[in-house]
């Protein structure tokens, strides 16, 4: 079987695919071959491991909601370009079936599958689907699976199954002790995660950049996860920390494994996304969104 993977945008876009490839995996571990297409540039692929698919590709594509007239026409242009180069890859990689999960590059390969007459999935992983999956169920999907039953109110006439939110196999059975070892941490000390999703969070890094050194004071250890974007002011932050605090207060641009943080901490700080709120449960981890 030939399915075609698209997704991107955020951690939230991507994770539930690779949630559905290591499931796919296992079912049928000898007829299946992945794809996976996503936007040139996107993050998507600091996520994937290429190994899991076939073939990855990069299309053009870019986003139409909440950027400025000049950057829509300019999207508008790379999805036009994009619609061509996904066109080509179908005809080349014939997949039987197209699951997307999100990120404007669902446009221009949605728009392929369709013209090409490849049926297409959507999964929503919010319970109020974002504008382009929203565009994209109504026009292209032929099935839209969807974490909670109240998604279907936004794709009338649509056929819309509720899945659940699918979870990475590493998400399951972490062993607390041995995550809060891998990180040199004291397990009978409070540890605070704070996470502001796969892209980061300003308000969030600049507040704990600030107020770190009051709950280090009051006894609780800091696993901050900045994202890239201000990766470079956290890190300026930090480095004015004495040697005492910084052994307390452990920063990351991006954390791969982050199942390591859900298990070790005793509270989160973070963002709300539809990825967050499926694994937050999963490791029992009280949070403050």
């Amino acid at each position: 079987m030939r399915i075609m993977i698209s997704a991107g945008g955020t951690g939230g876009g991507v994770y539930p695919a690779l949630a559905v490839v290591n499931a796919l995996r296992t079912l049928r571990p000898d007829d299946l071959t992945l794809t996976f297409v996503g936007a040139r540039g996107d993050m998507a692929f600091d996520l994937i491991d290429p190994a899991q698919f076939d073939g990855t590709y990069q299309l053009l594509a870019g986003p139409l909601h909440g950027v400025s007239r000049i950057k829509q026409v300019i999207s508008g242009i790379k999805i036009l370009g994009g619609i061509g180069q996904a066109l080509a890859l179908v005809m080349r990689v014939r997949p039987q079936v197209l699951f997307l999960t999100g990120g404007w590059v669902g446009f221009p390969v949605a728009a392929a599958c369709w013209l090409l007459r490849r049926p297409i999935v959507i999964f929503v992983p919010d319970i109020e689907p974002g504008l382009a999956l929203r565009l994209l169920g109504r026009t292209f999907a032929r099935v839209i699976a969807a974490t909670v039953q109240e998604t279907a109110a936004f794709f009338p006439g649509k056929r819309v199954i509720a899945t659940g939110y699918p979870l990475r196999p590493q998400m399951i059975g972490v062993d607390r002790d041995a995550a809060i070892q891998s990180f040199g941490l004291d397990p009978a000390r409070r540890i605070l995660l704070v996470f502001g999703g796969s892209r980061g969070s300003r308000g969030i890094n600049m507040l704990f950049s600030t107020i770190a050194p009051d709950l280090l004071a009051d006894g609780a250890q800091i696993i901050h996860i900045s994202g890239k974007l201000d990766w470079e002011q956290v890190q300026a932050q930090h480095a004015t920390l004495s040697e005492a605090q910084r052994a307390n207060y452990l920063i990351f641009p991006y954390m791969p494994d982050i199942e390591r943080a859900f298990a070790s901490a005793n509270l989160v700080i973070s963002r709300a996304g539809a990825a967050t709120l499926a694994e937050y449960p999963e490791h029992g981890l009280p949070a403050i969104l």
